[in-house]
Order: C-alpha cells, then structure tokens, then sequence
C-alpha cells in the first residue's frame, strides 16, 4: 500500500511473482538503518566485543542454516543486489 515493494512475475516461470524493494523502499531502508544500528549497538553493549562478534557470526550462521527450510529462501547477497538496483 506505500508502494516500497513491488511484485513481477519471473522470468523463467510467470505463476511466481517474485518481490522487490522499490526506490522508496530502499530510500526508507536507509533513513532507518542508523536507527537500527544504534539500538543493536545498544543492545550488544553488555557484551564484550569478542562475544558480539561471535553471537552475531552465529545467529547469522543460524539464520542462513534455516533459510533452505524457508517457503522462499533468499541470501543476503541477492538481498543486497536487488537493494542495489532499487538505488
């Protein structure tokens, strides 16, 4: 409804629609990241910073395990592409 994604069928099969941030999205995208980053610094605080970085390795590692059982997995690096061609 506020247009930050949008929907095209791919290429090899029309029936799957598949979804992509627009201009906008990726615009809000950025405006928000410096919030984001601010409050999991926030929140990793506690941690030594040996241990952020090995809990952020891991969840990202769990994440990534589990995206396979996903109904529509996806990796960071296409995220990132399609992020890119958004700008």
């Amino acid at each position: 409804a506020k247009s930050y994604i949008e929907r095209k069928p791919a290429p090899e099969d029309k029936r799957v629609k598949l979804l992509y941030l627009t201009k906008a999205g990726a615009n809000l995208l950025r405006d928000i990241m410096p919030s984001v980053d601010r409050v999991q610094a926030r929140i990793l605080q506690p941690l030594k910073p040996a241990d952020r970085k090995t809990l952020l390795a891991l969840l990202e590692q769990l994440v990534d395990l589990n995206n396979e059982a996903s109904r529509v997995p996806l990796r960071a690096e296409d995220a990132l592409e399609h992020l890119g061609k958004a700008s």
